[in-house]
């Protein structure tokens, strides 16, 4: 009888191993992370082979209304990673597979451009004092054009338009201006024609790119 109950026992650890091991195996780890200014954004996940449209389907969903930093195990695979419409945020999209590491996705919870034009109309003279309180002679020299604001609102990019007297040094230039502490300060001291990410590599690339399409 005890041999019996030994061997029972001894199958029932080895399914249980067995069964361990294949989960282990088949599925992983997915770390969602939300940044703190993020009240009101939500994620949905949906299977996702690549093969699909711009709009992914209900019935793929494997897990909806997700508003927090999340650790989550799935089956291996493809999977799309979408934020509902949210008016105060831009939507977030992107695809993933999920193999033999845990893997981490990032919500980045930018402002929408609603919300960024809004927080420019309250900035923009705050800005301005920053500006010319780094180049004494800006209001004679240059005029504002095509501002924008970035990501959460800190980051600041703008077209000044020379209208000066000398024709010689009459190019457009670029300024781009950070809030940090409560304060702006200048980040491209003299203006520049273009931004360089290797001269400025603290300006993340998407502002990067977007600043120097205002001269093109």
């Amino acid at each position: 009888m005890r041999i019996k109950i030994s061997i029972f026992l001894a199958i029932t650890v080895l399914l249980f191993t067995s069964g361990f091991f294949i989960y282990q195996k088949n599925y992983q780890t997915l770390i969602i992370d939300f940044p703190a200014n993020s009240t009101g954004l939500v994620v949905d996940i949906y299977k996702y082979d690549g093969s699909e449209g711009d709009k992914p389907e209900e019935k793929n969903i494997v897990k909806s209304n997700i508003s927090n930093s999340a650790s989550l195990k799935l089956k291996t695979g493809g999977y799309r990673i979408v934020t509902r419409t949210n008016a105060s945020f831009e939507n977030f999209d992107q695809a993933i597979n999920l193999g033999n590491s845990p893997k981490s996705v990032k919500i980045n919870g930018y402002y929408s451009t609603a919300k960024l034009k809004l927080k420019l109309t309250n900035e923009k003279q705050i800005i301005m004092t920053a500006i010319v309180a780094a180049y004494s002679r800006f209001s004679v020299l240059y005029d504002l054009s095509d501002e924008s604001l970035y990501h959460n609102g800190e980051w600041y990019g703008a077209l000044l338009k020379y209208k000066g007297d000398d024709y010689l040094n009459n190019d457009s230039l670029l300024l781009v201006a950070k809030k940090e502490n409560g304060a702006w300060k200048i980040i491209t001291r003299p203006p520049e024609q273009f931004i360089s990410s290797r001269k400025y590599p603290s300006i993340p690339s998407d502002v990067v790119k977007d600043i120097n399409g205002k001269v093109l």
